[in-house]
């Protein structure tokens, strides 16, 4: 699936359009494919503060690929841009399993990166959740461990990606338990070890993560 760049010129154009993002194996493997979709328009008041980054959302959907409900997974750090986002989710047909719990419905993972043209390296992005990671964000720190994972300039940037996944994690971040977990479990960027995986599944399943939730309870990955 391509990735798409926003600029201002084709901004104010209304060339407007978001693209999911498949850029590495651990992300490609939370993201269920979904047809029907229809790109979102950039919100205006994102583009004029030229606000980017990755809006990554929850969608429940039932057993014939309808979709229940959205919510924010991981933030942007940018309303509008995942306000947009849910919005878009809601409106496409998904691929849902048949499950023993008989109901069916299973949480699927979606992410969207928005970017501008001219900063294909998300760079503003990155720069504004190192600044707010610094005052003691958490969030901030799992949001800049996501964008230098998803848009790396080297090898570095995916050593501090996980080195930072890592930090939101101890910290009791509940998306960068789980994210963890993920990598645990796939031996991306380490070595695989599944009892880790478990324990930072339940670290975060005990806050409400509804994927590690249900990745405990059914034996379930959304890929």
């Amino acid at each position: 699936m391509t990735i798409h760049s926003f600029s201002l010129r084709s901004l104010c154009a209304a060339v407007l359009a978001a693209a999911a993002l498949l850029s590495t194996a651990a992300a490609a493997a939370d993201i269920q494919q979904a047809t029907g979709c229809r790109k979102p328009r950039y919100p205006e008041e994102a583009m004029q503060r030229w606000e980017a980054g990755i809006s990554v959302v929850a969608v429940l959907v039932r057993a014939d690929g309808t979709p229940l409900r959205s919510v924010v997974a991981d933030s942007s750090g940018f309303e509008p841009l995942d306000r947009a986002v849910l919005e878009m989710v809601m409106k496409c047909r998904w691929t849902a399993l048949a499950g023993g719990d008989g109901t069916g419905e299973r949480w699927w993972r979606y992410m969207f990166i928005w970017r501008i043209d001219g900063d294909n390296e998300l760079l503003g992005a990155k720069k504004t959740a190192a600044i707010a990671a610094s005052k003691g964000d958490v969030a901030a720190r799992y949001r800049l461990s996501r964008l230098l994972e998803a848009v790396p300039k080297d090898e570095r940037d995916r050593r501090n990606s996980v080195t930072m996944l890592r930090s939101a994690a101890e910290l009791g971040y509940a998306p960068a338990q789980y994210g963890l977990g993920l990598h645990y479990e796939r031996g991306d960027g380490m070595a695989a070890d599944i009892e880790a995986a478990l324990r930072w599944y339940r670290k975060a399943a005990d806050q409400g993560d509804v994927f590690a939730i249900q990745r405990l309870e059914k034996g379930f990955l959304p890929e």
